[in-house]
């Protein structure tokens, strides 16, 4: 789903109350990232890859200092680079 330049505007708020009266305040964004997935008004898979490629390039560059110090066991670089990548480096 996309949406026109004309419909977005900066700054503005969307409104919603609840059916227990809670009142709740959402600001109008271009794009956002939940759970590693980007939303935008213009989806374009690129970006998402290309975000999703820095993240694990990250991952990597903080475990290099790891898994090239010798004086870690192998067992322990090898738990290191399992839980690394599912605790979002």
């Amino acid at each position: 789903m996309e949406w026109t330049e004309e419909e977005y505007q900066e700054g503005r708020f969307l409104k919603v109350e609840t059916n227990t009266g809670k009142k709740y305040e959402f600001e109008e964004v271009e794009q956002f990232t939940y759970l590693g997935s980007i939303f935008s008004r213009k989806p374009n898979i690129g970006e998402e890859i290309e975000a999703r490629i820095m993240v694990g390039n990250i991952c990597v560059a903080g475990l290099r200092r790891i898994l090239r110090n010798k004086n870690i066991s192998r067992q322990t670089k090898i738990r290191a680079s399992i839980l690394s990548p599912s605790h979002k480096c």
